[in-house]
């Protein structure tokens, strides 16, 4: 038999081989018969970024709704309004709604460029911007006795840091977690940060922290931070930068006044139902469950026969291959033909009319 005949024969087999399948769909899966069916509408990209993804992802088993949908609603192009995003959207857009928000964030604008141009006018070699680390710590600080007590530091040691003096304005900003190792034992990078009274001070210093472990130092990196007071560490700036007091406490309340509302409303929004609702998600654990919760606002469900809203978890998808592979094996064969049904079953559901 030649080329030319064998490509015949599979050309008249396949439409053959597609209509088999779709006969043993129509045979293994009986039709469902409904007074009524609602379809989900789906938004084209024209409507936004935001329901064109929704009508995607929480219409992927296009499900058949014995009910009205809130899409069919006329000037409601989506049916998802109740979702966590579009409640977060919904809030953030009555905030930026404000013109008072708006005009504050405009002074806040104009107070750091003050902040920018008075710091920039400070002369290093005076002030060095360098305060005393007790200085600027909270009247009931933890810091020192999570050092003597949680990593035992010797006592010397920890007095010596806390009247070391702390770079207020390091031009290498605050260090990352993972960067805090390389700082405290290699070269002299902690200068940059730290500047002890003597040389036995900052070897006495090293020599205890490069003997912690890494999750150690985070932590303490963690607690200096939660213990350092934002209101004295300001107070501190204009005698370390040698700066006007009278002009720098002045621009500090004005800073403190129009920085307040803005504060405000962030404290709000996160403490917000929906700002709250995404601490729930876990998109490690249970990634496609967060995404429909995000996005569609509900659970899916991993029936796909009445699904309501997703994708099912890759195991449960696995699960149901595997199920539908053997429950159709002996009408259609090969698992292959089975993964075929399932692909077939899926259009079947898109496209009821068709078939």
């Amino acid at each position: 038999m030649s080329v030319l005949q064998v490509r015949l024969v599979v050309e008249l087999l396949w439409p053959l081989f597609l209509f088999f399948i779709l006969v043993g769909v129509r045979s293994t899966t009986k039709p469902i018969h409904k007074g009524q069916c609602h379809y989900p509408n789906k938004a084209m990209p024209s409507a936004g970024v935001l329901p064109w993804l929704q009508g995607i992802i929480c219409n992927i088993d296009n499900p058949c709704l014995d009910h009205p949908t809130p899409g069919e609603t006329p000037g409601q192009v989506n049916n998802f309004n109740n979702s966590i995003i579009a409640g977060m959207l919904i809030e953030l857009q009555s905030v930026l709604a404000d013109r008072s928000v708006l005009s504050k964030t405009q002074l806040l604008a104009d107070d750091v460029d003050q902040w920018t141009s008075v710091l920039s006018k400070a002369e290093p070699g005076k002030g060095n911007l360098t305060v005393i680390l007790r200085s600027i710590l909270q009247d009931n600080e933890t810091f020192s006795t999570h050092l003597t007590e949680g990593l035992s530091v010797p006592p010397d040691v920890v007095q010596s840091l806390m009247d070391a003096k702390i770079q207020l304005l390091s031009t290498t900003g605050i260090p990352r977690p993972d960067n805090v190792r390389s700082i405290l034992c290699k070269g002299t990078d902690l200068d940059d940060y730290v500047q002890f009274s003597s040389q036995a001070q900052r070897e006495a210093f090293q020599n205890v922290s490069c003997s912690l472990g890494e999750q150690q130092l985070i932590k303490t990196q963690q607690v200096l931070l939660q213990n350092v007071d934002v209101r004295k560490v300001l107070s501190e700036i204009p005698s370390a930068a040698d700066l006007n007091p009278v002009d720098t406490e002045a621009l500090m309340r004005k800073t403190s006044a129009d920085a307040l509302p803005l504060i405000e409303n962030a404290v709000r929004l996160r403490n917000s139902m929906n700002f709250k609702a995404t601490e729930s998600l876990d998109f490690r654990e249970d990634m496609f469950g967060s995404v429909n919760m995000l996005l569609c606002g509900k659970q899916p469900n991993y029936n796909f026969t009445k699904m309501t809203f997703g994708f099912p978890s890759p195991t449960q998808m696995a699960n149901n291959m595997s199920t539908s592979s053997m429950g159709n094996s002996s009408v259609l064969g090969p698992t292959v033909i089975g993964i075929s049904v399932k692909m077939a079953e899926f259009a079947y559901k898109w496209f009821p009319g068709q078939f």
